[in-house]
């Protein structure tokens, strides 16, 4: 990280004055934590706030210009200025372009099988419906996650608890019963999770109507969990239809997991669990006979039952047991990343909470990614009145309308690249705007914005990074690092700084969890290039300047290129 080996460099430089000033240090680690990057290049390339570490009863402006007095210019610093109570550092140009561009160039190592190990639950679909457009937030922000870890150094397993049996399976499955008549995907012409979602959409309609379908539904339940043969085999049936379909739609959005985990083969466990916690006094019993978990006190977070009165059990059982089970499985395992609408962020504190409470040290290992409800300017959806947007006839909606694009920009252009250009364009155009904005805010997805050639969109950073490659490949003379010393124009300038945070982004945008940090990165740095672009002349007379300028553009290009990728978003040579 080269930016890093620059501000280590200003934080000893500055320490190292401190000490001929026989002033106390905060010492090299605190000062280099201090450091930030100024608003503007004219401003320098880095800046230490001293009013952080001046002495008492000393003014800060004057404390700043006594430490710039101090300070000497060497190969890396060009020149100190004193800015009110602020230290801004200018690195040497040539220093500063080749240390960027080489770093830059160098692809990130791969996770060696000693990296810490790191679990990214997302997805997790039930299996009576097909995906809609708030799963593919999950997934676009479980895939972005899971690449963020393995850039910064980590393995990651990627896994998904698959919600297969319940009341709201039994549903669908009791629909088919009554108006299936034999149907099949395939008959009907369906994919086959869509095929699925029909009935639940069905029993609802016909249960506003007939009061005995819910109860229909419940001794359904009663019967699978009886293991009563026709049952069972009418669930196994229609679950294979529901997983196939969805599995086709995490292939779309390049969704892989390591690891399912299916609710029907823990949702009996976890009792013991629960029992063992009773006998320890962790736990008590309700006047009903539910066993609650005391939180209130300890973790200021409301009680939970975790066993009902009937003894029956309670999701937050199943989800108890599935995290030990993991750990246990999975010694290595550093961090879990539960990526789950912030519906259910009590729920999490709940879980994480009763973990702690009965001692189980990896409790604070557990990481609750919550996401906000994703509506379309229609407004909200609802699965069960069949309202809700799939996230399949999302995506083809995107795809139709880039094709359309293609067809009135370049109607020249052979029918099967189009639609090949196209399915990459609504892809990018999908994931990009459902990463952009803080995962924690509500998103409402509009496609026809998303899928803009212009403005804050995939396919404008597709478009750019084409533009880029356009260039290189009309350039004759090749990218040279050696000559970036050469690139001194304001913009320029801007670019590089620019490139030179890529690194620190990345780390940022995952320790806060927040991939829209790197995705209003990427736009910045292709708003500025684009602006370069229709400035500056880049292929040209001068053949040293133009070597210098397509390694600038080359490394815009690889960042660009990085960037997308973290996202799973494929990109083009040409648009």
């Amino acid at each position: 990280m080269a930016l890093l080996s620059f501000q280590k460099k200003l934080a000893e430089t500055v320490d190292a004055a401190l000490t001929q000033l026989n002033i106390p240090s905060p010492g090299i680690p605190t000062l280099q934590s201090w450091i930030t990057i100024p608003p503007s290049v004219e401003k320098g390339n880095l800046s230490l706030p001293v009013f952080r570490f001046t002495p008492k009863g000393e003014n800060w402006v004057l404390f700043a210009q006594k430490i710039v007095q101090q300070l000497t210019h060497t190969d890396v610093f060009e020149k100190f200025e004193a800015a009110g109570p602020y230290i801004n550092a200018f690195i040497s140009t040539a220093a500063f372009n080749v240390s960027i561009f080489e770093n830059t160039q160098k692809a990130p190592a791969l996770p060696l099988g000693d990296a810490p190990l790191v679990m990214v639950e997302y997805a997790s679909p039930n299996t009576n419906k097909p995906l809609h457009v708030g799963h593919l937030r999950n997934i676009a922000l479980g895939v972005s996650t899971a690449r963020l870890f393995e850039h910064e150094g980590n393995r990651v397993f990627r896994t998904q608890i698959i919600n297969d049996r319940g009341v709201h399976i039994c549903k669908s499955m009791r629909a088919y019963q009554k108006w299936g008549n034999g149907k099949t995907p395939e008959s009907e012409k369906m994919k086959s999770d869509h095929f699925v979602g029909t009935f639940y959409v069905d029993f609802t309609k016909h249960a506003e109507k007939d009061e005995k379908l819910e109860e229909e539904a419940q001794q359904m339940l009663l019967k699978w969990e009886q293991n009563d043969p026709v049952v069972r085999a009418l669930w196994k049936k229609m679950n294979e239809w529901a997983e196939k379909g969805i599995f086709e739609t995490y292939e779309k959005m390049g969704a892989v997991f390591d690891k399912n985990y299916y609710e029907s083969d823990i949702y009996l466990h976890g009792k013991e669990v629960v029992q063992k916690g009773l006998e320890e006094g962790l736990f008590v019993k309700a006047d009903n006979g539910a066993i609650m978990a005391p939180l209130e006190k300890k973790y200021k977070v409301t009680d939970k039952p975790l066993v009902r009165g009937d003894g029956t059990s309670l999701y937050v059982t199943q989800d108890l047991y599935l995290a030990m089970k993991r750990f246990e499985d999975f010694p290595q395992l550093e961090k879990i990343i539960y990526i789950v609408g912030s519906e259910q962020e009590m729920h999490f504190k709940q879980v994480f909470a009763i973990l702690d409470l009965l001692g189980f040290p990896q409790a604070k290992k557990c990481y609750h990614l919550g996401y906000g409800l994703v509506t379309l300017p229609s407004g909200k959806m609802s699965t069960r009145e069949g309202t809700v947007v799939n996230a399949d006839d999302l995506i083809q909606e995107l795809e139709t309308m880039a094709i359309a694009e293609y067809e009135k920009r370049s109607p020249e252009m052979a029918p099967n690249e189009i639609q090949r250009r196209s399915k990459v364009i609504s892809l990018a155009a999908l994931k990009f705007y459902l990463v952009k904005q803080d995962a924690k805010k509500e998103l409402v997805f509009n496609p026809q914005e998303s899928i803009s050639f212009e403005g804050q969109t995939g396919p404008y950073l597709l478009y750019t990074n084409a533009r880029i490659q356009s260039i290189l490949r009309k350039s004759l003379q090749k990218p040279s690092i050696a000559k970036s010393g050469m690139l001194i124009e304001k913009r320029e300038r801007e670019l590089i700084a620019l490139l030179s945070q890529k690194n620190e982004i990345v780390s940022s945008a995952l320790s806060h969890y927040s991939p829209h940090v790197l995705a209003h990165y990427l736009l910045e740095l292709a708003n500025t290039f684009n602006t370069y672009y229709h400035e500056t002349k880049i292929i040209q007379e001068n053949s040293e300047m133009e070597q210098a300028r397509l390694a600038l553009v080359q490394t815009i290009h690889l960042v660009l290129e990085e960037g997308l990728y973290l996202f799973g978003i494929e990109t083009l040579k040409e648009m």
